[in-house]
């Protein structure tokens, strides 16, 4: 983790389907295990109803609220960790079904209550503002895994991290970084007669739990070696790269329609379709980068043509 990122202040919900019956005293207790995400996404069952301390990356959406890890996103893509808070602290996070939303606390608390000091009304101030965040968290919590008959989150599909304690988070301080869950955010050109669209390479809301990831560590490297040193300051080549490599056809220029430090969005028109390519510098790529400099990496392309 990048120490210089990281905030520690210690300064002082429906779920989806029902929630393990603990009687007063059972709650589990005693020192919790230092784990990593992808220790737990090796061997679930070796950590039911462990109390745990990991550092991980929490991903906060529409439909998301979830621990991750770039490391073993590819080798362990089955094993999901819902995320939500201990006590009566609800998520804010919207999913199906009913979710949490903004609602108010929970009637009925949770077991092992969160400690509500400032690091979790910081970290949970910042998700709830930005409603489409990625975070780097090092959290204190009891895992309940799911069971043939039940789950937790969305659709009841995935395992649970109840948080007791947020020890630190890295803040989203850095303009250059694409902080962001959803990379499908581009508004595409319409085109006078209409348009159908394909997908040549979307990688929507989830570009970073698919083989990409792998990829655009990939690219980071090549980019600190002096191999693709370009991709660290021309995102207009970068797309132009993509296009040519997804499409196999020649593009010399492309039209910017959107801009930001941390996001390009580019269109490219020819015969009446129009091919859009959004690059970013993924928030990610902060673990894997030897200096402050982020690659830029397409994250999405996509074609549209008229009827």
């Amino acid at each position: 983790m990048n120490g210089t990122l990281l905030l520690s202040l210690m300064c002082a919900g429906v779920l989806a389907t029902g929630l393990p019956a603990y009687e007063a005293g059972q709650v589990p207790g005693g020192e919790p295990r230092n784990v990593t995400f992808c220790e737990m996404a090796k061997d679930p069952q070796s950590f039911a109803d462990a109390r745990v301390r990991l550092t991980a990356t929490v991903l906060f959406a529409f439909e998301h609220f979830t621990l991750w890890d770039p490391d073993c996103a590819t080798n362990d893509a089955n094993f999901e960790l819902w995320v939500t808070y201990g006590g009566v602290v609800t998520s804010g996070a919207v999913y199906c079904c009913p979710g949490e939303g903004r609602r108010a606390d929970r009637a009925t608390p949770l077991p092992a209550p969160v400690v509500q000091d400032n690091v979790l009304k910081a970290f949970r101030s910042m998700l709830l503002k930005e409603r489409d965040a990625v975070a780097r968290a090092t959290l204190v919590g009891t895992v309940w895994l799911k069971s043939d008959q039940e789950g937790y989150g969305h659709f009841g599909l995935s395992s649970l991290f109840v948080i007791e304690r947020v020890l630190a988070f890295e803040p989203h301080n850095r303009k250059d970084v694409d902080y962001s869950v959803d990379a499908a955010y581009h508004q595409a050109r319409e085109l006078p007669c209409g348009y159908n669209t394909s997908s040549d390479w979307h990688t929507g809301g989830r570009w970073y739990r698919d083989r990409l990831v792998e990829r655009f560590v990939r690219l980071q490297v090549a980019a600190d070696l002096g191999e693709r040193a370009w991709s660290l300051t021309d995102p207009a080549r970068v797309a132009l790269e993509a296009i040519r490599e997804v499409r196999g056809e020649t593009v010399t220029s492309l039209r910017r329609i959107r801009s930001s430090p941390a996001r390009q969005v580019y269109d490219w028109a020819r015969d009446g379709r129009v091919t859009t390519v959004v690059v970013s510098r993924p928030y990610f790529l902060v673990r894997y980068a030897k200096s402050a400099q982020i690659a830029w990496v397409p994250i999405e392309l996509e074609t549209k043509w008229c009827k």
